[in-house]
């Protein structure tokens, strides 16, 4: 898995600043009180971006450790820490082979994070993170691409334009998607304009998943799934419409390190 948000970073918020991260913030807490009586006071936040999630659950009095693995991505979490005050950890880290011995309360990674983990053995290797930092009974939440959503739907090529000053100045993210149906992967080739003559492109690989696929790598490390929903509801289905869903897992008792 090559690193993905490098120049691309340093847009990240402006293209995503209609996000609604406290509503995503309290639904993953409506989503522990659905599925566990055990309270929040620790969270890891696995692909913790640019720290609007995590910032939002420490307003809401958790103990948030986020870990990310862009360096680019993390400076700028790490000055959003600061100006709300601290009381964030950050840690840049491959969310692969994280460590930290010890267990938190609830493990996350929102916003398609395990979608970033392409093959089957980063995924695994993605889970089984979560799981080593939960003791049995506590929950691992994450949301990814539907795969029968993206099927039914197919990619289509995007462009979004907003502004990025007062002065007026625009920026256009061109989206091309590639899809690869035997990978359930999809490509998608940005290209960034700012102004004539100033361009970024990247290219992010995402992984679509699908029911039984999920219930099949979970279990393989120690984790059984106990709803998949849609996104941002607690107790719906997801649908053919439904492009993102969450994902409840909970750490079973001999868990696969």
């Amino acid at each position: 898995m090559s690193e993905v948000f490098q120049e691309y970073a340093s847009f990240y918020d402006l293209f995503y600043g209609e996000k609604d991260y406290a509503a995503e913030s309290r639904y993953v807490l409506d989503l522990v009180r659905a599925h566990s009586s055990h309270p929040v006071q620790t969270l890891l936040d696995l692909g913790c971006g640019t720290g609007t999630h995590a910032l939002s659950w420490r307003k809401q009095g958790i103990s948030v450790t986020g870990v990310e693995g862009s360096e680019r991505m993390l400076a700028q979490a790490r000055e959003k820490v600061a100006d709300a005050g601290g009381g964030v950890e950050l840690i840049q880290s491959d969310i692969r082979t994280l460590d930290l011995k010890r267990r938190f309360d609830v493990v996350t990674a929102m916003f398609a994070v395990v979608g970033y983990l392409t093959s089957n053995e980063d995924v695994e290797a993605g889970l089984r993170t979560a799981r080593r930092h939960l003791a049995p009974g506590r929950l691992f939440i994450f949301d990814v691409w539907y795969g029968p959503a993206v099927l039914a739907q197919q990619p289509q090529v995007r462009e979004l334009v907003v502004p990025s000053d007062s002065n007026g100045v625009v920026v256009t993210r061109h989206a091309r998607p590639e899809m690869n149906v035997l990978e359930h992967r999809v490509t998608v080739h940005y290209t960034v304009r700012r102004r004539i003559g100033v361009e970024i492109r990247e290219a992010h690989a995402m992984r679509y998943f699908f029911p039984k696929e999920l219930e099949y790598m979970l279990s393989k490390v120690g984790f059984k799934m106990i709803a998949l929903t849609r996104f941002l509801s607690v107790t719906e289905a997801p649908r053919e419409e439904d492009w993102n869903v969450a994902v409840v897992a909970r750490a079973e008792e001999h868990g696969a390190r």
